[in-house]
């Protein structure tokens, strides 16, 4: 077997790169959520001595005095950067094994075996030219080999990127240059234990005895050993493993104290580990949520604390499991304390279709889908701030909601634009568990109470306001509307309230629809549907900042019909999107 370990160089600040190409032989450094630790360094930055996951306070004052770039991850952008790196991989060689985001192990077989170093270079060059990313490709007969294979090619410019261990003496003499501790499976405490015993290389290692290393070591220290010998000990798989959990916890960007502030961080935590669960069509079992006070604060009180819920039955509801969480969260919640990170893990996680439910809650789960559905389609085209639990926006500090303009920066499938959405919880919630605006959505959605329309415009024409756009536009479901809906009655008091032009038939109908259940494709299925439509002459938006008015659970897909109708035919400035999704 021969393995290429293909690693993208410094990946985070490379992804910058790309879209920044001033960045270019300046140090950068990229930190983690909320601006808590270092993930990525340039290697001018490494120069300077800024080490890798320190906390950013302790570098602030060097990065300020260096004049360092220091930029907040978007992690969102350096996945899709890494499917595109991964994409060209797999066009290249039939067998590929995705290690990380950063990383992944090709099988090389028939005429890439002949020659892997000239193939290597070509993959270099390949995803060079088609990603902007720069990669370094270790080649060996195992992947602890391969790895070694990696660093030597990273760290020695003369082999240009490449490096093949292809021999017992190359591995010798190239062991001899990779220090113990950068050895893979080596951590830093057997790293430091291994020095303490005249260890110091990865040679070191491989000329110990084996019995010695069994004595003194765990298995996995062997295993090291054996694979540095060419004994595979880590067989390639190019099937990708199912989750076994879910883990978020980025740290907060500035303490946090309150209960209540904690429970909206956690929810958006919630979210996102909730809308990986339905990409993957896994479903969850029971999950664990974590406190923890900032330990190099020693001069304030330390706390942390975790606590597991198992759900009754497994799900992949964002409603269900936040509920579980806001269990977890007031059993272990402590006042007194300044909080520096909130964490969730989603554990015992297992395929969808390998549950066995009853009767009865095959129904709800089917309930629940639709609305899980509509959302994760809202998501999918415009980026997952899209749409959210009504509970994730209340105001606070540091709240993205505080700046429209700054929430949803080219997140949409038309370049600019940026969208409010507000979701309420399902029926049978508590009355005392809804915020206010949910409240109002349950009389407006459930009751048909039209009185709540003038508060609910009321809440939502400042945002509104502040968006400032030309033109409102009321988008009724395509292909027909029952008249004075409570949803146009709620745009006529938006329009009243805030000055905006409301335009309520923008859209007429040029062609029949189409059946779209026969569509499979879902982008097909949205254009198909627009392509039937146009707009109306009384519509004027060229050229104009355009506000529209939906509700995608009633509606279905009228929101991404009606923006590809006003953003082609329409020739619209920018489109921002209010989406009220109510589960019915």
């Amino acid at each position: 077997m021969l393995l290429a370990l293909c690693d993208c160089n410094n990946f985070f600040v490379s992804c910058e790169r790309v879209r920044d190409p001033s960045l270019e032989g300046r140090p950068v450094i990229v930190l983690s959520h909320n601006d808590g630790c270092v993930v990525a360094r340039s290697n001018e930055a490494k120069a300077l001595g800024i080490g890798m996951a320190v906390p950013f306070f302790t570098v602030k004052a060097l990065c300020r005095r260096k004049g360092v770039v220091v930029l907040k991850g978007d992690h969102e952008y350096y996945r899709i950067m890494s499917r595109k790196v991964m994409k060209c991989l797999h066009l290249l060689v039939p067998e590929v094994e995705v290690s990380s985001i950063d990383e992944a192990y090709l099988h090389l077989t028939g005429i890439h075996k002949e020659d892997p170093v000239g193939f290597s270079r070509q993959v270099r060059t390949f995803i060079k030219e088609e990603t902007g990313i720069p990669v370094s490709i270790g080649i060996g007969g195992t992947k602890t080999l391969a790895k070694a294979a990696g660093y030597i090619a990273k760290k020695e410019e003369l082999h240009e990127g490449v490096f093949w261990i292809s021999s017992e003496e190359v591995a010798k003499d190239a062991l001899k240059r990779i220090p113990i501790e950068e050895v893979w499976g080596i951590g830093r405490k057997t790293a430091q234990k291994l020095r303490s015993m005249g260890l110091a290389t990865g040679y070191d290692l491989l000329a110990t005895d084996e019995k010695w290393i069994l004595e003194n070591f765990p298995a996995l220290v062997w295993s090291t050993w054996k694979e540095l010998r060419g004994v595979v000990c880590y067989p390639f798989t190019a099937e990708r493993k199912p989750r076994k959990s879910i883990q978020i916890a980025p740290s907060f960007r500035n303490p946090v104290r309150e209960l209540e502030e904690i429970w909206v961080t956690l929810l958006e935590h919630v979210e996102e580990a909730a809308l990986i669960l339905r990409k993957e069509k896994l479903l969850c079992k029971s999950l664990q949520v974590s406190l923890h006070t900032n330990p190099y604060r020693t001069d304030l009180p330390q706390y942390n604390n975790s606590a597991n819920i198992k759900l009754k039955v497994p799900c992949d509801c964002t409603h269900d499991l936040a509920k579980a969480a806001k269990e977890a969260l007031e059993k272990i919640y402590k006042g007194g304390y300044l909080y520096r990170k909130v964490g969730l893990t989603l554990k015992d996680l297992v395929p969808r279709d390998m549950v066995q439910v009853t009767l009865f809650e095959e129904e709800e789960r089917k309930k629940k889908r639709l609305l899980m559905d509509a959302v994760d389609q809202v998501v999918n085209l415009l980026g997952k701030d899209a749409l959210c639990l009504a509970a994730t926006k209340t105001s606070r500090e540091n709240h993205p909601m505080e700046d429209l303009k700054k929430f949803f920066p080219g997140k949409t499938p038309w370049d600019e634009g940026y969208a409010l959405g507000v979701i309420r919880p399902c029926k049978d919630v508590p009355q005392e568990d809804l915020s206010d605006l949910e409240k109002l959505f349950r009389r407006f959605k459930h009751k048909a109470e039209y009185k709540a329309v003038k508060e609910i415009a009321a809440m939502l024409a400042p945002k509104l306001i502040e968006i400032n756009p030309h033109i409102l536009v009321f988008v009724p479901p395509f292909g027909g509307r029952h008249p004075k809906e409570p949803l146009e009655l709620l745009a006529e008091e938006l329009a009243m309230r805030s000055g905006v032009p409301l335009v309520k038939k923008a859209f007429v109908k040029k062609r029949p629809v189409p059946e779209v259940k026969k569509i499979p494709n879902l982008e097909d299925r949205f254009s198909a549907v627009s392509h039937a439509y146009s707009l109306s002459e009384s519509a004027r938006v060229q050229g104009k900042r355009i506000a529209l008015l939906d509700d995608v659970v009633r509606s279905g897909a009228s929101i991404f019909e009606a923006s590809r109708v006003l953003k082609e035919e329409g020739q619209a400035g920018w489109i921002a999107v209010f989406v009220l999704a109510v589960m019915q």
